[in-house]
């Protein structure tokens, strides 16, 4: 296949394309057989950034980016919301509260530690709905056993 060649696999799931990649970039090896570039394993390539030029999935680096702000803004967009709609009916906490303060960033970064453990999981399992499924498991075994914790605990 000519280096300038632009190829995209699309199949079903379940297929093998990432294994595929990660093989002819040499970070997987084959079970059986081998897999040249240009006549050559890719780690002999002289140059193999310019021989080969793959891009792989960038989901760890992409949740990175976005898996603590996104929810931090949401959280604060729903208490300024609160605020604004219940005004009348309760004490008024302003934002730099401390109390409120924390809740914020926690309730954040739960949504991103259960981010990122999806994501782990993803990689770990290597089917998008086992990896779902797994996360879906884990969460809700997660507040079932937390129901059963001493009140101290929770």
């Amino acid at each position: 296949m000519p280096v300038s060649l632009v190829r995209r696999h699309r199949t079903r799931n379940g297929t093998g394309k990432p294994t595929t990649m990660r093989m002819i970039l040499g970070l997987d090896t084959p079970s059986s057989g081998s897999v040249l570039v240009n006549g050559q394993p890719y780690r002999e390539l002289a140059d193999p950034l310019r021989s080969v030029r793959a891009l792989l999935d960038a989901k760890a680096a992409t949740m990175a980016a976005l898996v603590f702000p996104v929810p931090l803004l949401c959280n604060v967009a729903g208490f300024e919301l609160g605020q604004r709609i219940f005004a009348g009916g309760h004490i008024q906490v302003t934002i730099g509260h401390p109390g409120v303060l924390a809740a914020i960033v926690l309730g954040a970064l739960a949504v991103s530690l259960v981010a990122v453990i999806g994501v782990g999981l993803g990689g770990l399992i290597r089917h998008t709905a086992g990896a779902a499924t797994a996360l879906a498991l884990i969460i809700v075994g997660g507040l079932t056993v937390g129901q059963f914790l001493p009140a101290s605990l929770r």
